[in-house]
């Protein structure tokens, strides 16, 4: 069947004419809210932390993740406000979130996700880190990504495994712009 998709055809646009499906059919043949589009970046993200990614606004991060808490109270008046989500997957302590706060719309912009073992983070770290290009001159392990909206890292320290992207307002904006890639030869 040939489906056009013109500017007069506004009911065709809502059914989902030429871009993401709107709704999806389920197995009992029910009809659902299709599962939104994830930008790029949440394939760094662990599969236990469905529909998290870093740059996402704080409200929708806050509806992924109700688990997480304010690490204290939120000062409104801090460059970030902190989450906290304990025990959050099998080997996982605990994941801090970091949000920016001296933007007009803040975003997450850093997890720090704490696993309960060291071989645990390197295992992750190493999932990750395949995909990106060694940081030389860090004292951990290091990888750097510049195909997303802003540089992105992610390191390893002991039993945690950070993944940050250098958004405006956050306390990363600014750096990395020129990452320094590690020869073939470097190591940790």
């Amino acid at each position: 069947m040939l489906r056009l998709c013109t500017p007069t055809l506004l009911v065709a646009l809502a059914s989902g004419c030429g871009g993401s499906p709107t709704t999806t059919t389920t197995a009992a043949g029910n009809t659902a809210p299709a599962a939104p589009t994830l930008p790029a970046i949440a394939q760094l993200t662990p599969s236990y932390l469905p529909g998290v990614y870093l740059g996402m606004p704080e409200a929708a991060f806050l509806a992924a993740r109700p688990g997480a808490t304010p690490d204290g109270p939120v000062d409104p008046d801090d460059f970030r406000a902190t989450f906290v989500e304990r025990e959050p997957a099998p080997g996982v302590k605990e994941i801090t979130y970091y949000v920016s706060r001296q933007v007009d719309e803040p975003r997450l912009y850093e997890l720090i996700i704490d696993h309960a073992e060291q071989p645990a983070a390197i295992a992750a770290y190493d999932a990750v880190a395949a995909d990106g290009e060694p940081v030389s001159g860090e004292t951990m392990p290091t990888v750097h990504f510049s195909g997303y909206d802003a540089p992105t890292r992610v390191w390893r320290f002991n039993r945690a495994l950070v993944l940050a992207i250098a958004l405006p307002g956050s306390e990363w904006d600014g750096e990395w712009a020129d990452a320094p890639v590690a020869d073939q030869d470097d190591e940790w």
